[in-house]
C-alpha cells in the first residue's frame, strides 16, 4: 500500500506512539475543552521520546481461529483499499482504550491539521462518530485476505526426489504505516508445491530457470492477538497462482493485459 509522508502522518505516527503511555498510565482525557486541544501537538510529541507502542501495550488474545469460516466471508483489504486498516485493527483490540484525543491525532488529518482551536474543538465530536464505528466494525471482524506478487527466484529448482518446488516457509514481519506491524504465521504447507505431472513440472521449471515467472499469492489469514505494537496473524489457507512474465507478457500487462496462468495451487495444511 502506498503511504506519502506528509506532516499528517508524521503527527499520526507520533500519535500511535503515544498509545504506549496510555497502556501504561490507563488515564483518558477526552478533547472537551479548546484549551486541552492546544496542548495535544506537545504533548504527543514528548510521548514519541518516551516509548514506542511495543515497550507498553497490553496485550489482548482474541478468539481461536475457526477453519471453518468460508473463504468467501473474509473481509478483502484489496477491495477495501484503507490505508489505516492495520492501525484501526490494532487500536480496536488494544486495552485500556486509547482517549479520545489519541484517536483524533490517530485517523482524523482535518482535526490534526485545523489550528483554529474553536473549529478543532467542534470538528472532534463528528470525527469521533465516524471514528468509534469504524473502531467498532473492526473489533468485530477477525478474518481477512490479502493479495501479493512475488518474483520467481523465490522458488527453488524442481526437486525430483520430492516431485515439487520449495518456497520460504515464513515472511519476516510485515511493516504498515503508523508503526504497526503484522507478524504472519503459516502452516507448513506453505513450504512446498507438489507437482508429480512432469510435463507441467518442465513447463515450470523452464520459466523459472529463466526468471519468466510471478507468484501470485492470496493470503487468508485470522487476527489472534495484539503484542506490544504487532499484530499476530495465522494464516489459514493460501492460494497460489503461477503466471508466466515474459518480456512480451510485461509489456502487454502495462496495457492493462492480465499475465497468463500457468497453473495454481491450494497449498496443503493450509485449509
Amino acid at each position: 500500500m502506498k503511504f506519502v509522508w506528509t506532516t499528517t502522518s508524521k503527527l499520526l505516527t507520533v500519535g500511535l506512539a503515544s498509545l504506549a503511555l496510555l497502556a501504561c498510565s490507563g488515564k483518558s482525557s477526552p478533547p472537551d475543552a479548546p484549551s486541552a486541544n492546544a496542548k495535544s501537538a506537545q504533548t504527543s510529541e514528548q510521548s514519541a521520546t518516551q516509548a514506542t507502542p511495543h515497550q507498553n501495550a497490553i496485550s489482548i488474545p482474541t478468539p481461536q481461529v475457526n477453519r471453518d469460516v468460508a473463504l468467501a466471508d473474509y473481509i478483502d483489504l484489496d477491495k477495501q483499499k484503507d490505508p489505516q486498516w492495520a492501525t484501526y485493527a490494532f487500536v480496536a483490540r488494544q486495552s485500556p482504550t486509547p482517549s479520545d484525543e489519541q484517536k483524533l491525532d490517530l485517523f482524523s488529518p482535518a482535526y490534526v491539521q485545523e489550528t483554529d482551536v474553536f473549529k478543532k474543538h467542534a470538528l472532534a465530536a463528528s470525527e469521533l462518530t465516524r471514528i468509534n464505528a469504524i473502531l467498532a466494525r473492526y473489533a468485530s471482524e477477525e478474518y481477512y485476505v490479502t493479495q501479493q506478487i512475488n518474483p520467481t527466484d523465490i522458488i527453488d529448482a524442481y526437486d525430483f526426489s520430492k516431485q515439487g518446488f520449495s518456497l520460504p516457509c515464513d515472511d519476516p514481519p510485515v511493516h504498515y504505516p503508523q508503526g504497526v506491524v503484522i507478524a504472519y504465521h503459516y502452516p507448513g504447507g506453505k513450504c512446498f508445491l507438489h507437482v508429480p505431472d512432469q510435463t507441467l513440472a518442465r513447463e515450470i521449471e523452464s520459466q523459472r530457470s529463466q526468471s519468466q515467472i510471478l507468484l501470485r499469492f492470496r493470503t487468508y489469514f485470522h487476527l489472534t492477538s495484539v503484542d506490544g505494537n504487532t499484530l499476530q496473524a495465522d494464516v489459514t489457507h493460501q492460494h497460489v497462482e503461477l503466471l508466466q512474465s515474459t518480456f512480451k507478457d510485461r509489456l502487454a500487462a502495462q496495457n492493462g493485459t492480465p499475465f497468463p496462468k500457468i497453473a495454481s495451487f491450494d497449498l496443503p495444511g493450509n485449509d
